[in-house]
């Protein structure tokens, strides 16, 4: 079994029962990540992809259907990440 389908099951398990692994601010901040910085950084890191897979899951990012909206800090996370990098203070 590899990290994503592991992580994807545990992810079902936790929304089962009402709760998520990760909380909606980090979901946020990492699905800034993948959009600004992407590339091989984000493809060939097997824990990263199970992380941005739970992390468009819990927003409903899959083709052909209607996302869930963001908050009004994804745009702000992807400009702090567009003009300081890998120096922001949440990375």
């Amino acid at each position: 079994m590899n990290n994503y389908n592991l992580a994807q099951q545990l992810e079902e398990a936790f929304n089962a029962v009402g709760s998520s692994m990760i909380n909606a601010e980090f979901a946020e901040k990492l699905l800034a990540f993948t959009f600004v910085l992407g590339g091989e950084v984000t493809v060939l890191h097997k824990g990263l992809n199970a992380g941005i897979g739970m992390a468009a899951q819990k927003f409903n990012l899959k083709g052909g259907e209607v996302p869930k909206p963001f908050s009004t800090n994804f745009s702000v996370y992807v400009q702090q990440l567009n003009l300081l990098e890998m120096h922001t203070p949440w990375i």
